[in-house]
């Protein structure tokens, strides 16, 4: 990556993830929800069937 000045920052990465905060409670409100739209699936599935 090159810098405004024309130097190399020397990081070889593609995407710059400096100053990034943590995801860790998306990843979790994320699996919260899926767990949450499965089991509302899987009782509607049980509601029609019977």
């Amino acid at each position: 990556m090159t810098l405004p000045t024309g130097e190399t920052s020397g990081t070889p990465s593609i995407i710059d993830t400096t100053g990034d905060k943590n995801f860790t409670p998306t990843y979790i409100a994320v699996a919260l929800v899926e767990v949450i739209v499965l089991a509302a699936l899987w009782a509607f599935s049980r509601y029609f069937v019977a």
